[in-house]
């Protein structure tokens, strides 16, 4: 075998798809039965030293995907599912409505109880946030 063709070999031979899956998940948020517009939302895997988090904003029928960057999906295994405004960052609220408020305050990065396993693709995840 001529050197050259090792050296592809070497070079190329490994690079196939490398790393964990990503699942494609879509869905709906809600509370108390009524879909939530403009809610921040992040998932956040359990091993932040391995998996980036995957984050969306609902649109105004609360329906959102998951992202990662400018990539659809979320990596597989446990998160931690955060809800949070949009504008908070900027001192501002998107909503007065105190059932978003609620939301933000039961389901923020330090509070959230919401635990998902990511084991597959999802197009019509409901998420109640009651």
């Amino acid at each position: 075998m001529p050197a050259l063709a090792i050296v592809v070999i070497i070079l190329f031979g490994g690079c196939g798809k490398s790393g964990p899956e990503l699942y494609r998940i879509r869905g709906v948020v809600t509370h108390q039965g009524k879909p939530v517009p403009k809610l921040y939302l992040v998932f956040r895997p359990d091993d932040l030293t391995k998996y980036a988090e995957a984050v969306a904003v609902s649109d105004a029928n609360g329906r959102f995907e998951m992202m990662i960057g400018s990539t659809v999906g979320v990596f597989p295994g446990p998160h931690t599912v955060i809800a949070e405004d949009p504008l908070a960052v900027q001192g501002a609220k998107t909503s007065d409505d105190p059932a978003y408020s609620a939301v933000c305050k039961k389901y923020s990065a330090d509070a959230s109880p919401l635990k998902l396993t990511i084991d597959k693709n999802e197009s019509n995840l409901e998420l109640k946030l009651d």
